[in-house]
């Protein structure tokens, strides 16, 4: 049996020090790289290998985006990361009885966006284990990130979030506690950065979550599109959810208000939130 180490707010219980169970839940960490991401490549890399907690596989998703030299680029930089991985991390850092490991997910066939993209790495694993998604321009900022989500899974939650840190401003954004009582489709959106969930969870649901009013894979709101029909499910089969309160995730993501790009996302927000969870 765990001791219990968060209260149901996220935070440690005051005076008590966390007591990590033996590290024997693997994470899947799926790592979506597109467009001209190769400045951060590394960076994300190396924040994952930095973790306490080492049964991991981090899969770096290579999606098509950005001009072909670029593309080219970052080929060649993750079959060269994949082939060493630990050759990029600090010189302090030792595989040792390390059971993670880096692969590469190569995509010839034109851009997937970042839903299917994560879908077919999650679709072709089969062992139940801890998802996790990072964006390609993102990273970990915790070293203890994983042994916390870990812990709390091996209590029986369904499903854990963590707060972030928006890099312009050094704010959290958009996570937040979600009372497992609520209607995810019509609550505000609280489950942001670091995502994660478990992989029999997402095998559970019908892929017509994931895509548009056309039967096409959806393009945009990726976040809400893969995180409300799951909470969904967790919460309908009467599981826990937990956000976790602690900064756990370096977010870069930037997009311009009021753009075209942005409006669609609205669009799409809509769109999911007003049609609901898929049986």
């Amino acid at each position: 049996m765990v001791e219990l180490l968060f209260r149901k707010d996220g935070r440690l219980p005051k005076g008590k020090a966390a007591k990590i169970p033996q590290h024997s839940l693997k994470f899947n960490i799926v790592a979506r790289i597109h467009g001209n991401c190769l400045y951060n490549l590394r960076r994300l890399v190396t924040s994952v290998l930095v973790q306490n907690h080492k049964n991991f596989t981090l899969h770096l998703a290579v999606d098509q985006g950005g001009d072909k030299d670029s593309s080219q680029e970052i080929e060649k930089e993750c079959l060269e990361i994949c082939d060493n991985p630990f050759s990029i991390a600090p010189s302090w850092l030792t595989r040792g009885n390390s059971s993670s490991c880096v692969k590469y997910w190569p995509n010839p066939n034109g851009r997937l966006y970042s839903v299917l993209n994560t879908c077919r790495v999650l679709d072709a694993l089969e062992e139940d284990s801890i998802v996790g998604l990072i964006d390609a321009d993102d990273q970990l900022c915790e070293r203890r990130c994983l042994e916390w989500i870990e812990t709390l899974y091996s209590q029986g939650v369904g499903c854990v979030w963590t707060n972030n840190i928006w890099e312009p401003y050094s704010i959290n954004l958009c996570s937040a506690p979600l009372d497992d009582s609520a209607n995810v489709y019509q609550h505000p959106w609280v489950s942001s950065h670091f995502r994660t969930f478990l992989l029999s969870t997402y095998k559970k649901i019908n892929k017509e979550n994931f895509k548009d009013e056309n039967g096409e894979w959806m393009k945009r709101c990726e976040d809400q599109t893969l995180m409300l029909p799951i909470i969904n499910k967790l919460h309908s089969e009467g599981k826990r959810t937990q956000h976790l309160n602690k900064p756990c995730y370096l977010y870069r993501g930037y997009q311009e208000i009021g753009g075209e790009a942005h409006q669609y996302q609205l669009q799409m927000e809509r769109f999911i939130r007003q049609r609901g969870y898929i049986k």
